[in-house]
């Protein structure tokens, strides 16, 4: 599916992939004569967040965005290449002024929440890697509220959390591919269930306060979005019953 966008000539960038999929994805630009480019690892030092001819000062938090870094480089790179002006000063700067709201989004209180809407198993397990590198973290308990829809894996993100998470808070979503409640129980032995948003806000912020303990709100993007607007008060996105 990803490889069907694929330009037929023209040129492709791909972030650093597994064998399996790396395959496909270069048998597909072969085919249809694409001009395919795959991003390497972007490596943090002491300088900053280094990848090729770049050296990152600042960049968008969590360590999975490394990666994402590194792709969106090349293509802006790419870009260049082929007279549409991206010079290597304006992806710095671009790179220092990316602001992704409900993406390893940190807001401090007490207790801190930090948001962040992976959506999807492989989403989920660079969420919980970049926990674990973040010093802000490290060491302290994790308390979790999660909500997922009806096409997604939700049991088997809720195992990966399960392993990070001091306690867990299921919820459904303000959309009509929402999970039901009932649902949403036979997900997990370990996690409690809320009727709202702002229930599951309520009770995992009471559930983190006693221990120095994060708040980590995850699952969904619509979720993460209703559960940023409850907490900052945030203008909400028109009702469009997605």
């Amino acid at each position: 599916e990803k490889a069907a966008i694929m330009p037929s000539p023209g040129q492709a960038v791909c972030a650093l992939q597994l064998p399996e999929p790396k395959v496909v994805l270069t048998r597909v630009a072969s085919e249809r004569q694409c001009e395919l480019s795959f991003a390497g690892n972007a490596v943090q030092t002491p300088k900053g967040l280094e990848y090729a001819e770049w050296t990152f000062k600042a960049w968008p938090p969590g360590s999975y965005q490394k990666q994402n870094v590194a792709t969106a480089a090349l293509a802006c790179h790419i870009l260049n290449r082929v007279s549409i002006p991206c010079d290597d000063a304006a992806i710095v700067r671009g790179v220092a002024a990316c602001r992704w709201p409900g993406r390893y989004h940190w807001l401090e209180g007490e207790p801190p929440v930090l948001l962040d809407g992976a959506h999807n198993p492989h989403g989920i397990e660079a969420l919980v890697s970049s926990l674990g590198e973040d010093p802000r973290i490290q060491g302290r308990p994790v308390h979790t509220l999660f909500s997922a829809l009806q096409d997604k894996n939700a049991a088997l993100m809720l195992q990966i959390l399960e392993q990070r998470s001091s306690s867990l808070v299921v919820t459904p979503i303000h959309s009509r591919r929402s999970r039901t409640l009932t649902d949403l129980s036979s997900l997990s032995t370990k996690a409690e269930v809320a009727a709202s948003v702002a229930l599951g806000l309520r009770t995992i912020q009471q559930n983190a306060r006693s221990d120095s303990a994060i708040v980590l709100v995850t699952g969904s993007l619509y979720h993460v979005g209703e559960a940023l607007q409850k907490l900052t008060g945030a203008p909400g996105d028109p009702e469009l019953g997605g």
